[in-house]
């Protein structure tokens, strides 16, 4: 299998003091790695060796600072070789920033294009993988153009300009599997607006051998009769190795071996030895990681438990004041302090000792009003947990016997909030940290010298906020905190109103709701909810309005709509019906035929909303109904004209004109009035109509015939 990176090393840009790290991978069923790493193409100096961390692990390997250092930046290299001797290198540049909080601020604040890192000179390793950084600054953000000796620098799979951090300013050139043609000027020009500027790079290419061919001989000797002193790192965190684990060097092979006995969870880690001598320093690493096993144990285990309980304590302000049980456990219970349900930790002024086995305590020095609470020891093993709580007071000082909890309660409405206090103080509210106004309304009242009220006659929207009050007497003070709610059911200050539109007018319906807190507010079509339905919009306008908008009004659009609002104090609706005035609709009247003696009449199917009144005119004229020759009759949505007796005089056009509040419909056709002695040939009525039919369908052609005697027809 050839010997690839899967992961390559990424440019790091950081401050002064903060982490870089560089990582990159092989294939994990390759076998027999090695790494090493270098600076600018050469081996990493003494003045390094203690503040940076070199870890292989399996095939992962990482160079890392845990704070990098002005002098850090450069390009740093790892060339990974196999048991083969074939090897493979990548490289990316650190970049730490040296520009003063004031630079920076002055660059940043440019509208101009400013190179916050430019392109730097670099030497790279031939068939190696590197790239080059820049992160440039501006106002609009810059376009940036990438150039190679004059002409603009040609991306292919080999070469890639990385812009994913574009949006930030940071651009990466990565070139692959580099070759001698790579060597030459490099250009970035950033450009927007406000101007343009070029940050310019000289790149070389060096052959690997030629770099690595640099660790020959460039071993330091160590003076003769010295010994080496050893350093040991868990996690960053010096510590002495002698206390839990043994420490093997053998002077014939030069090795050192840290013995890990009765291993524990606790050991897993990053381990560090750095080797030091007159010439220098040396380090290594490597990461233990414990996996589920058994722990053996000296003596039979035991849940935690406690022999002696956390008590009552009581201290003047600025005093002292110790918070002290006893407990067994084995093996040895975790411990958690916790004040008030916040964690306990330690301080200038908050220490925990442990007089013996058994004992624990917590001091706590110049003892202050915020230290005033319930202290909550937790012990917890694999076997179990217990706990145990006690009080600290303030000698003298008022004291809160009962906690205030947050209240709610309905708007309008009286409500009492009780605070129980000691040492008989003074009691101050505030409201949204405001001394709050005591009046009629609103007043406290002292019970008795422990117990006081805070009164409502009747609630409003105004009270509500976050609350404190203060207990203060000639020994101290003390304060409690809380939060008041006065909620209310939502109210309609304004319901929902019917509402008419024609059809394609635009229809707004609007409700004001008040209520405390604000509602859920959802609109419903019938049984169906609206609220999400791109049909409508639905919008809350500048006057506090809920307002669901129809655009354009249809048939489809009418019926019954409901809004309702929902708190956590209940739900509440208004209602209204929608009218959609639609224009008369109906076809073309068709030409007809009568003969002088029929009952002839003349039927429009018509439909619109409100429904339509017609109007029947001949040649423009009205039509009399006095004298029973024209009779008018309405079935349903169908308008019916009829003519009795039909004589030549009645030949003519008639017209219907339809109308309601949305619009009209006019309709006219021709009759035609023949003698009976025009029977004698027969006589279509009505013409064939066009029609449509599938393939091997079936269909029917109709036409009405006259004549005397009565004809047969004789279809082709």
């Amino acid at each position: 299998m050839a010997l690839e990176f899967t992961k390559l090393c990424q440019v790091q840009l950081c401050d002064p003091g903060e982490a870089a790290i560089f990582s990159c991978a092989c294939e994990m069923k390759l076998q027999g790695l090695s790494a090493t790493w270098l600076k600018d193409n050469k081996p990493i100096g003494d003045e390094v060796a203690d503040r940076v961390k070199i870890v292989a692990k399996e095939n992962v390997f990482t160079l890392s600072f845990d704070k990098a250092q002005a002098g850090d930046k450069g390009t740093y290299a790892c060339r990974v070789t196999n048991a083969n001797g074939e090897a493979t290198t990548c490289s990316a540049q650190l970049e730490v920033h040296t520009l003063s909080a004031a630079e920076r601020k002055e660059r940043e604040a440019s509208n101009l294009p400013v190179f916050m890192v430019k392109l730097k000179n670099a030497e790279l390793i031939k068939d190696s993988t590197s790239s080059l950084m820049v992160h440039v600054k501006g106002n609009p953000n810059p376009d940036v153009k990438f150039m190679k000796d004059g002409a603009e620098l040609k991306e292919d799979g080999r070469v890639i300009v990385n812009r994913d951090g574009g949006p930030n300013g940071s651009y990466e050139i990565i070139v692959k599997k580099v070759a001698a043609g790579d060597a030459g000027s490099y250009s970035v020009v950033a450009s927007n607006s406000a101007g343009k500027e070029e940050s310019v790079g000289t790149v070389t290419v060096k052959d690997s051998k030629d770099v690595f061919a640099l660790l020959k001989g460039h071993e330091r000797k160590v003076a003769a009769g010295e010994e080496p002193t050893f350093t040991w790192f868990k996690s960053g965190q010096e510590f002495d190795p002698q206390d839990r684990f043994k420490v093997l060097f053998k002077d014939e092979e030069d090795t050192l071996a840290l013995v890990f006995q009765h291993i524990n969870p606790e050991d897993a880690g990053l381990y560090t030895c750095v080797a030091s001598t007159s010439a220098g320093k040396v380090s290594c690493s490597a990461e233990l990681s414990v996996e589920g096993g058994v722990q053996q144990l000296l003596k039979a285990p035991e849940k935690p438990k406690i022999l002696t309980p956390l008590g009552d304590t009581d201290t003047s302000a600025g005093g002292s004041a110790m918070l002290e049980f006893k407990m067994r456990g084995y093996p040895r219970p975790n411990i958690k302090w916790t004040k008030d349900g916040q964690l306990v930790g330690t301080d200038d002024r908050h220490k925990f000792v442990y007089p013996d086995p058994e004992s624990v305590a917590l001091i706590i020095s110049k003892v202050a009003g915020e230290d005033v609470g319930t202290y909550k020891v937790t012990l917890s093993n694999d076997l179990g947990e217990t706990s145990t709580e006690g009080k600290l007071a303030l000698s003298g000082a008022p004291q809160f016997t009962e906690k205030i909890e947050d209240q709610k309660t309905g708007i309008d409405a009286p409500w009492k909030i009780a605070a129980k206090v000691s040492g008989e103080p003074e009691l101050t509210w505030y409201l949204n940290g405001v001394p709050a106004v005591m009046d009629t309304r609103v007043k406290c009242v002292k019970l008795t010298p422990e117990t006081f009220e805070l009164q409502f006659a009747k609630t409003t929207a105004d009270d509500n906020g976050n609350w404190a009050v203060i207990a203060k007497n000639a020994h101290g003070e003390m304060s409690q905190f809380f939060s008041f709610a006065a909620l209310m059911m939502p109210k309609f200050e304004e319901k929902l109103k019917d509402a008419e539109a024609n059809e394609g007018k635009q229809l707004v319906l609007k409700a004001k709701i008040n209520c405390m807190p604000a509602p859920a507010v959802t609109w419903w079509k019938g049984d169906t909810d609206v609220t999400k339905s791109s049909s409508f919009k639905i919008t809350k306008d500048p006057n506090g309005f809920d307002t669901l908008i129809i655009s354009s009004a249809s048939r489809a659009s009418a019926g019954e709509f409901t809004i309702k609002a929902t708190n956590e104090m209940g739900t509440t609706s208004s209602k209204c019906t929608i009218k959609v005035n639609t224009k008369p609709s109906c076809d073309d009247l068709d030409d007809m035929e009568a003969f002088e003696g029929d009952l002839h009449t003349i039927s429009i199917p018509c439909d619109g909303s409100p429904q339509p009144v017609i109007k029947w005119t001949k040649d423009g004229g009205d039509l009399n109904f006095k004298d029973g020759h024209f009779t008018q009759t309405q079935t349903g949505g169908v308008y019916n004209l009829a003519i009795k007796d039909i004589k030549p005089e009645d030949a003519g056009t008639y017209q219907a004109e339809f109308t309601n509040r949305a619009g009209e419909k006019k309709l006219e056709a021709a009759l035609n009035v023949h003698s009976l002695e025009e029977l004698a040939i027969p006589k279509c009525m009505t013409d064939l109509k066009d029609k449509k039919v599938q393939k091997a369908g079936k269909t029917f052609f109709t036409m009405k015939i006259r004549g005397e005697p009565i004809q047969r027809s004789h279809g082709t």
